[in-house]
């Protein structure tokens, strides 16, 4: 025997919106708090010294290339 099933087509309800939603909030939350850190020491990494001890600025003031030579 065949069974028998009605196409929905691409409606959603609202609790499957809701999880998904969350879902993606969630992991858009992983990825911010897991590469923040990266990119902080890769662009501290152009700074001096002072600036970076300083904190007070999330982007050197002069970009200092010397750190890599």
């Amino acid at each position: 025997m065949e069974k028998h099933r009605k196409k929905r087509g691409n409606s959603f309800s609202i609790f499957q919106l809701c999880s998904k939603g969350a879902k993606n909030i969630f992991i858009l939350a992983m990825v911010v708090f897991t590469l923040y850190p990266v990119i902080y020491i890769l662009i501290g990494s152009f700074k001096t010294n002072a600036e970076l001890t300083s904190g007070v600025r999330f982007f050197p003031e002069k970009w200092q290339f010397q750190n890599y030579y």
